[in-house]
């Protein structure tokens, strides 16, 4: 198989991956934005009056995002706008594990416990999402606006 292949292949596998993390993701949130909301108020990084805020917002980013990574349009903007949230959530992570709070991570709904597992996970996506913007995938992206 060639370099160039491989490439593909394994940015496939990315724009995949993410795109299918990001919107399951989102729909948890969407679909309970108060618990979501509770969530993000036990960080106790983002002052009070900000919550409800992003608790609409984010999972509509995110879920945009997977929707144009999995559709293969705008990946390079897709997987930076991914990318700078992953930067957020392992400072997030990072932070709580270090003050030793045992708290729901508000991920993926509520049955989510911030933990090593979970820093480690958002790592690797970073990763993923940092591949996805210098390899965009051509494969089984609509022509026209291929990898943009």
């Amino acid at each position: 198989m060639k370099p160039g292949n491989i490439k593909s292949i394994l940015s496939l596998i990315c724009r995949v991956i993410l795109a299918v993390v990001f919107i399951s993701a989102a729909v948890e949130k969407m679909t309970g934005p108060s618990e979501f909301a509770l969530a993000i108020e036990n960080y106790h990084i983002v002052p009070p009056v900000f919550t409800n805020t992003i608790a609409v917002i984010l999972p509509w980013i995110e879920f945009w995002c997977g929707l144009t990574l999995l559709a293969g349009l705008w990946q390079r903007g897709s997987a930076a706008i991914i990318a700078v949230l992953l930067l957020v959530f392992v400072a997030a992570l990072v932070s709580v594990l270090l003050r030793g709070l045992e708290i729901d991570c508000g991920c993926f709904g509520t049955d989510s416990q911030v933990s090593v597992y979970r820093l480690l996970e958002d790592l690797l996506f970073l990763i993923m999402a940092i591949y996805l913007i210098k390899y965009p995938s051509h494969l089984f992206a609509p022509t026209g606006r291929r990898a943009g």
